[in-house]
């Protein structure tokens, strides 16, 4: 009995899946329609996530995020967003705690510790709404974005103030250098993949979380 191809209505055909004739994804495997390849309107290709960098994309992954959970697979954009912004936290950090060393040895005394124990504190913040975004909260994008600009701002000023480090602290300035320019540039990317128009259907295919309160009742015929 000669067997035809299957219409464009049977099943196999549904919405999507490829043409027939195509090879079809490997089974079991999610055909997600972002994912860090080529973006709605011609955007630019999301790198590839490094290897070594794969076993912390995964943090975190069960904290609530007070709201319900994207329905899209989470974008590689949104990945490198999160791990950029972790970077960053721990850059600034790494610059308190470079620059508390650095006077030390020059005065000979513990210096300014208490900068350190609350920039400690601020990555820490930093990295659980880095994590809340990575799970799909808007509020935790928006957050995210803001606190990433003002580092930029506050870095770029700093920038400028290390020439007197130089003179000051010698070696240590230029680890400074070296640390303020990574972390200038984590932010910069964090803000660039924040945005991006994968991000962006990420997100909004979260429904409405808890808080929202319920529609009201529509109109009602009081006339019989």
């Amino acid at each position: 009995m000669t067997q035809h191809p299957q219409g464009p209505y049977e099943p196999g055909q549904g919405q999507g899946q490829p043409p027939y004739g195509q090879p079809q994804p490997p089974y079991g495997q999610p055909q997600q329609p972002y994912g860090g390849y080529q973006q709605p309107g011609g955007g630019a290709r999301t790198p590839e996530i490094p290897g070594f960098a794969q076993k912390f994309t995964t943090i975190g992954a069960n904290w609530g995020s007070g709201g319900s959970r994207p329905t899209l697979p989470t974008p590689k954009s949104v990945v490198w967003a999160f791990l950029l912004a972790a970077g960053g936290a721990v850059f600034g950090a790494l610059y308190h705690l470079v620059t508390a060393i650095a006077f030390s040895s020059y005065y000979g005394v513990f210096y300014n510790g208490g900068s350190v124990v609350f920039s400690l504190l601020i990555a820490a913040g930093l990295f659980a709404i880095a994590v809340m975004m990575r799970n799909g909260a808007e509020w935790a994008r928006i957050t995210l974005a803001v606190l990433s600009g003002l580092g930029l701002v506050f870095g770029l000023i700093a920038l400028f103030g290390l020439s007197v480090l130089f003179t000051v602290l010698g070696g240590f300035g230029a680890l400074l250098l070296i640390v303020l320019i990574l972390q200038l540039a984590a932010l910069g990317a964090t803000l660039y993949f924040l945005f991006q128009p994968d991000s962006n259907a990420y997100f909004k295919s979260a429904s409405a979380g808890p808080g929202y309160p319920p529609p009201g009742p529509g109109p009602r015929n009081f006339g019989g």
